[in-house]
């Protein structure tokens, strides 16, 4: 019961509304975004 009650004490909203509000990237963030388009799977 106790960690219980901890666990509402402490509770906060982790989710953002995407296309308004973007997460801040670290500046030593080096990752790239891609999309593979890959031929087979096609009828």
């Amino acid at each position: 019961m106790k960690a219980t009650l901890m666990y509402i004490l402490r509770y906060r909203v982790i989710t953002i509304q995407y296309p308004h509000e973007k997460k801040a990237l670290p500046d030593n963030d080096h990752s790239l975004l891609g999309l593979l388009r890959y031929d087979y799977g096609k009828d």
